[in-house]
């Protein structure tokens, strides 16, 4: 199996797995969803569950309000690295 056939793999899977989260989760975005063209629908999805995680990190991560809310790619980022993912080579 090539790289780029389980990489298709993979991303469907994940598309997948986040309409199915936003069924079960965000109900109102998944109607939403459901008013648009078949194609675009997985996008609506994949964006509902970045966000809903992006909540989540938010508040485990912070526990002060006061303070200014982190960048995804800052909480992302590994300790002295300039790369923005953890899996990026060490700079």
């Amino acid at each position: 199996m090539s790289d780029w056939i389980s990489y298709e793999a993979l991303l469907t899977e994940g598309y997948r797995r986040c309409a199915k989260l936003t069924w079960r989760y965000g109900t109102t975005y998944f109607w939403a969803a459901a008013l648009l063209p078949k194609p675009q629908r997985k996008h609506v999805h994949a964006i509902k569950i970045v966000a809903a995680v992006d909540t989540v990190v938010y508040t485990i991560v912070m526990k002060r309000p006061s303070e200014p809310r982190p960048r995804i790619t800052d909480l992302l980022r590994k300790p002295g690295s300039q790369h923005p993912t953890p899996c990026a080579p060490a700079g």
